[in-house]
């Protein structure tokens, strides 16, 4: 859609969407430099008076063309010459209208600094209110504590007369531990409680590996497990298929006899 190229290694996105333009144009288009001036060297579109592949010459060609546009800047204005004084007062106006107001200006500030420097003569009971009142707050306070105090108390003597408890029952029931145990092998102690045929940590840790590697069959217990027989079980997978091998003979025997019985 830029550069009029129909054949590149890839597509990208452009201004118009996705895989709309060419391998080339879409890198400039990310860096935000894809300009009208920009035009890969295998373009059919590529002038070499008008356009550039290099991103640098297209800078230098938009200046070009951007201070051909510009009209010449326009003259600045003469800046007003002010005097060098505390307060600034430009030329030419009349300097006793401004000194009489700073005057008045002066004495407004005097009057307010004697105002600020003589108290009031009820400055303590302004800021900190009067000791009566507060002290009248620290005796109400005192007697509400003095209230709820004497509450307490009497409905923790209600209490223990209405209960004839022992020590031991008035004391709070320890929470009910669920023990965990592995679907397959019982056991509640494991490093890791991993994924099995019934669902996330449903197996501990030595029977979810033997699940992932598809290797948990019936005949197979870790060492710790409680439910492990050594006659029944093994913790080698070798061992295990050997006995799954002489089950899977010892039933077809079996089967056979009674065929033929």
């Amino acid at each position: 859609m830029h550069c009029g190229t129909t054949e590149t290694p890839q597509w990208r996105t452009g201004p118009m969407g996705r895989k709309t333009v060419c391998n080339a144009c879409g890198v400039q288009y990310k860096h935000g430099r894809l300009y009208p001036d920009y035009r890969p060297l295998k373009s059919p579109t590529f002038d070499p008076s008008l356009h550039s592949n290099l991103p640098k010459k297209v800078q230098m060609m938009r200046m070009g063309n951007v201070s051909e546009r510009v009209p010449h800047p326009t003259p600045k204005p003469k800046k007003v010459q002010w005097i060098k004084t505390g307060n600034n007062i430009p030329i030419g106006q009349n300097l006793t209208s401004e000194l009489k107001k700073l005057e008045t200006r002066m004495g407004k500030n005097s009057e307010m600094g004697q105002n600020l420097t003589s108290e009031p003569e009820n400055f303590d009971g302004m800021c900190f209110g009067n000791k009566n009142e507060r002290d009248q707050n620290r005796a109400h306070r005192a007697k509400k504590f003095e209230r709820r105090e004497k509450a307490s108390d009497l409905i923790q003597l209600d209490c223990r007369e209405n209960q004839n408890f022992d020590s031991e029952v008035i004391l709070k029931p320890k929470t009910m531990e669920v023990v965990k145990k592995c679907l397959h092998c019982e056991s509640t102690k494991t490093p890791q409680w991993r994924e099995g045929p019934m669902g996330r940590y449903t197996l501990c840790n030595a029977c979810g590996v033997q699940y992932r590697a598809g290797r948990l069959y019936p005949e197979y217990r870790p060492l710790k497990s409680p439910t492990y027989d050594p006659c029944l079980h093994s913790h080698l997978p070798k061992k295990v298929l050997q006995m799954r091998m002489n089950n899977a003979e010892n039933n077809a025997t079996s089967g056979n006899r009674e065929e033929q019985a």
